[in-house]
């Protein structure tokens, strides 16, 4: 292996987009106190949704096309740039990279379809789309043909009205509770938004004008969809929509209630979901539904217990409710045996139990749509989601989430990734580095220069070395940026300011095969050497080649599996060649669900090479393109129904469509 060229233009742009943002302005220049949508404008802003440009600009009049739109919804419901982004939850960061992979397919095949298509929001667009917030009929709408030209289309008031309905949780209430004539304009409005657009004036979010209109097909602008954001999130930080539903049961509809069934097991499916193995009366097939972790059960007597409650075998009376076409259990009554201490084995080798303990750390940020993320004293990150019913207290005073803010220590019990309670002090969230040696153990780029972790026995501490310290690595004068993780430093400061660093670190080779890819920045892959599994970082300047094609590529062209070759400074790697890729990759398992359309389906899969769990839900997208086979014949993928046992093909372990599924019983 030899070292190549270093492009280090790449880094300076890097730096270049960090100052720019770092120059944005805390209010908007263009937007005046007396603006209508001053203070949402302003909440976006705080919150890290919106940002202005150098001058301080916001230009609220500005249309917004779909994907500008799509960005904004991604951001507000959580969506973060995992390959930008520093301290995310591995978990987190996980599902937004999962389910970027399984949309992936489908953006592509859009991107084809229309040239005008715009790639950039692509991470965003699948972000929401993974979460229901729109739909695949929905795209058509992100671009205008028309005489053979291209438009990116400019977002209406109707259908950011859906996309909200759908972000409050309330698309059921408001096709149940809908009736005609809330606006005077209802006939401008399509038929299948007009629920939606009632819906959000019952509780406040849409006044018709001084006509009784409702105006739908104003363009959204800047300061529109602003206002409508920050309303929703407001609603749903404080809990309710300010509509009681009477005599709607909620509005919710395709709800199954009072049905006793017997509970099985608990499986863990993200961070805020489970699922819940029942078996029905009669009917010895085990299934699967999804539960909210912070759903409470109740027993015999009507009290709340948590889910950890819940013992193997043991009879509950449950309610199903259709939502976003997933079926999620939304109530749980204990019945018979419900005191029962019983230490049964069945639940053996689950996760069946409530994962619960006590969490200290530094709030990295606001507290934005129930999202908490957490900086540990190890220099860990974690995210959680608030509880709704979650007891905060600041100072000792109860407070709400919204007076929480970047920099206060906090105590939080948590139980599966919920919080249910906050007790948070004022803080600024700085840490003093007395530390003058050590080893560098991770690095990020701030304004001015680089923020560094060191470590030293079991102490370790942030120093941050400003770009104009002099830079002594082996022996040698280099820059900022020639520092390696793994390198031993030692800090000569002048006052409390870091003025210069003597770096030593070592070359080394290493030979291995890829177990995990980390996305985020800084990019990590981790190795299997034969003799251990190790995690090295890729830094700025890493060069990714791959021998058989001779060409260079990027991190996601990397694949699980692959031998490869590194070159290590220190632990850092400066040079990766790919060797050799892995061959066909097979999952068995039995289909679960089958969604509309027959665009995908889960499958509980006997064996996950990539976790390397057993009896694992996946997620298998079902291109019309991919081959099918059954009984030595291609079939169409409508074929594929709950039950079949199916063998599916990869190519690689992380490709987000298979090759080849067949259907083998």
């Amino acid at each position: 292996m030899k070292f190549r060229k270093f492009n280090k233009s790449l880094l300076a742009l890097g730096l270049a987009t960090l100052y720019t943002v770092s120059t944005f302005a805390a209010v908007a220049t263009d937007v005046s106190a007396n603006h209508w949508a001053y203070t949402a404008i302003t909440d976006l802003e705080n919150r890290g949704i919106v940002t202005y440009n150098s001058k301080g600009q916001f230009f609220p009049n500005n249309q917004m096309t779909y994907f500008e739109v799509a960005d904004i919804l991604a951001k507000a419901t959580g969506y973060v740039n995992v390959e930008i982004a520093t301290n995310v939850d591995e978990t987190f960061k996980n599902q937004i990279i999962n389910n970027y992979n399984n949309q992936k397919s489908t953006l592509a095949s859009y991107a084809t379809k229309y040239s005008t298509w715009d790639k950039l929001y692509d991470q965003q667009v699948a972000y929401i789309l993974g979460r229901g917030f729109i739909s695949k009929t929905d795209l058509d709408k992100f671009i205008t043909k028309a005489n053979n030209k291209e438009t990116k289309a400019i977002m209406t008031k109707q259908d950011l009205a859906v996309y909200i309905v759908r972000i409050l949780g309330k698309e059921k209430t408001a096709q149940a509770d809908y009736v005609a004539g809330a606006f005077n304009d209802e006939s401008l409005i399509g038929a299948t938004n007009r629920p939606y657009m009632a819906y959000l004036k019952s509780i406040g979010m849409i006044t018709p004008d001084a006509k009784g209109n409702s105006n739908p097909n104003t363009p959204v602008t800047k300061a529109l969809c602003a206002k409508m954001v920050s309303d929703a999130l407001k609603i749903k930080e404080a809990g309710t929509d300010n509509n009681t539903n009477s005599g709607t049961n909620g509005g919710q509809t395709n709800t199954t209630s009072g049905e006793t069934v017997t509970f099985k097991k608990m499986m863990s499916k993200n961070t805020s979901e489970q699922y819940i193995a029942v078996q029905k009366e009669g009917d010895s097939k085990t299934i699967y539904y999804t539960v909210k972790n912070t759903l409470k059960a109740k027993d015999e007597a009507g009290n709340e217990i948590s889910l950890s409650s819940l013992t193997a075998e043991q009879k509950i009376t449950v309610t199903y409710e259709l939502i976003n076409n997933i079926e999620y259990i939304t109530s749980i009554k204990i019945v018979g045996n419900g005191n029962s201490n019983s230490n049964s084995n069945a639940n053996s080798g689950s996760d069946t139990t409530v994962n619960a303990s006590a969490v200290t750390g530094t709030l990295l940020e606001k507290v934005s749509n129930g999202i908490v993320r957490i900086s540990l004293s190890d220099g860990q990150t974690r995210t959680y989601i608030l509880d709704s019913n979650c007891i905060i207290t600041l100072n000792g005073v109860t407070a709400d989430s919204s007076a929480l803010n970047a920099g206060d220590t906090v105590v939080v019990s948590v139980e599966n990734a919920t919080i249910t309670k906050v007790q948070a002090t004022k803080g600024t969230g700085t840490t003093v580095s007395t530390l003058s040696s050590g080893e560098i153990t991770a690095k990020q780029v701030v304004l001015d220069g680089y923020n560094v972790t060191l470590k030293q026995g079991t102490s370790e501490a942030t120093v941050f070395i400003p770009e104009k310290a002099t830079i002594k690595r082996n022996n040698k004068i280099r820059n900022l940026e020639d520092l390696r993780i793994g390198d031993q430093i030692s800090l000569t400061k002048t006052g409390t300011t870091v003025s210069a660093v003597t770096a030593t670190g070592e070359q080394s080779s290493v030979t291995g095969m890829i177990k995990e890819i980390h996305l985020a920045q800084p990019g990590r892959v981790v190795v299997n050497t034969g003799k251990e599994t190790v995690t090295y970082t890729l830094g700025t300047e890493t060069e990714i080649y791959d021998i058989n094609s001779r060409k260079y590529i990027n991190l996601r062209d990397l694949h699980l599996g692959q031998e490869i070759d590194l070159l290590l400074e220190s632990k850092e790697v400066v040079s990766l060649d790919v060797v050799k890729s892995t061959s066909a990759v097979n999952y068995k398992g039995i289909i679960k669900n089958v969604s509309r359309g027959s665009d995908y389906i889960d499958v509980l899969v006997d064996y996950d090479p990539i976790s390397g769990q057993t009896q694992i839900y996946k997620r298998i997208e079902v291109p019309n393109s991919l081959s099918i086979i059954n009984n030595n014949k291609e079939v169409n993928r409508n074929t594929l129904d709950i039950g079949m046992e199916v063998v599916i093909t990869y190519k690689y372990l992380d490709d987000s469509s298979p090759e080849k599924i067949l259907i083998i019983g």
